[in-house]
């Protein structure tokens, strides 16, 4: 629990304060931010430091532009705490009214609406990007990481939410710069909970998920998969030697055809050579040339 400083009755002073500039011509000239502190000497001398935690981004450009001088401050409130269990509710409530009051933060210098009063408040690129900023290189702590754990454990994601995951990832390639992120990331790591659940798994299971009647794929399973892997792979056309042309929607549909394997059609693509086994010319085509051809030959 957090410790707070205590008055000569042995309680806790809950101090709501305001700032504000006094400077004329200034685009900040009364412009007010409001605050909640238990020790308001601290706070003052964090505000004549600038202290970078002293406040959100709004505040600390306004510090930045304003000499100290052009500085003004008033104590709104004074609350006597005596359980420290009580002060931050109290303080979330009083911050909130007096910013409202003050509308310091639609036409201030608050970052939000007070207390925890993020929610609905969609961040400007610069505020989202001081944000990323200050988590970036800070492990989460391992309370955090075990109570998100035990949350989301046991439930599955909607059809929606998977959906909507899908679209967004949908066409997306991982760069260079990513992949040797994460390579530095996992190099030299053990993925242990990993590999012990698997382990375990498997000894429950033994030959495998689809090892039983149970698991068997579905009809439909198998031409989700079926149209999955078309959708990605790499339409090829094959010329043959009296001239009639094929097309496939992916290379291995067209090694099926002619009864040859994937890699001898991928190499007669990249060659250009005649196959003698399919008498044919193999190239790759796009996918507008492969749906006009399959149009034109139902």
């Amino acid at each position: 629990m957090r410790q707070y400083k205590l008055n000569e009755n042995g309680k806790i002073d809950l101090i709501v304060y305001r700032r504000w500039v006094e400077m004329d011509g200034s685009e900040y000239d009364k412009k007010s931010y409001v605050g909640v502190t238990d020790d308001i000497d601290k706070r003052n001398a964090c505000f004549n430091k600038k202290v970078s935690k002293y406040a959100g981004r709004k505040m600390l450009e306004a510090m930045d532009a304003v000499p100290r001088d052009n500085w003004k401050l008033e104590i709104l409130e004074t609350i006597e705490i005596d359980n420290p269990n009580d002060f931050k509710p109290i303080a979330d409530e009083r911050e909130t009214f007096y910013i409202a009051k003050y509308d310091s933060y639609e036409n201030g210098l608050n970052g939000n609406r007070g207390g925890s009063g993020n929610k609905g408040v969609k961040f400007d690129e610069a505020r989202c990007k001081q944000n990323g900023n200050n988590r970036r290189g800070k492990p989460m702590p391992p309370e955090s990481v075990k109570r998100g754990a035990d949350k989301r454990r046991g439930k599955k994601q909607s059809a929606a939410t998977c959906k909507k995951k899908s679209e967004a990832n949908s066409g997306k390639k991982r760069t260079p710069e990513m992949n040797a992120n994460q390579s530095a990331r996992m190099k030299g790591k053990n993925p242990a909970a990993a590999t012990k659940a698997a382990k375990e798994w498997h000894e429950k299971n033994p030959g495998g998920w689809w090892g039983d009647d149970k698991h068997e794929m579905s009809p439909e399973m198998l031409a989700n998969m079926k149209a999955a892997q078309q959708a990605r792979g790499r339409r090829i056309k094959a010329t043959q030697e009296d001239g009639t042309i094929i097309c496939f929607p992916t290379m291995l549909d067209c090694a099926k055809h002619y009864g040859m394997g994937a890699g001898s059609i991928h190499n007669f693509v990249r060659t250009g050579n005649v196959s003698k086994v399919a008498k044919a010319r193999f190239e790759v085509i796009t996918d507008e040339d492969y749906q006009q051809w399959k149009s034109q030959n139902p």
